[in-house]
């Protein structure tokens, strides 16, 4: 389990408690907390906070395998496909085969390009 001072507080409480205003009185901690501006909203507790920057860093993991993944995929399909299309293969295979292929490697880099996933 993650230590209080490892927490990004802020980044924590805004996950949290969405919109909500309090008081930040510096420092490092749990102390760093003063109370919300709204009587009706309270603290979390150090429990709460820990257990939301495990689910955090845990999206932020599978975050990053996933575009870790995809990055593979697009290189391996860069690679299978930096050569010229093979016109030859038109006698001996299935042209749409080899057109489809082509294009969906197109579409990827075009996302990729686009920052799209």
């Amino acid at each position: 389990m993650a230590d209080l001072r490892e927490v990004d507080m802020r980044l924590v409480l805004a996950r949290l408690r969405p919109g909500s205003a309090y008081h930040w009185r510096g420092g490092e901690g749990y102390a760093a907390i003063g109370e919300w501006r709204d009587p009706a909203t309270k603290k979390p507790t150090e429990e709460e906070i820990l257990a939301e920057w495990a689910r955090y860093q845990n999206e932020q993991a599978a975050r990053k395998t996933a575009e870790d993944a995809r990055r593979d995929k697009l290189a391996q399909l860069r690679a299978e496909n930096a050569a010229d299309l093979d016109l030859d293969k038109f006698g001996r295979e299935s042209p749409l085969d080899e057109l489809a292929r082509k294009l969906a490697w197109l579409e990827q880099e075009i996302r990729d390009l686009r920052n799209e996933r």
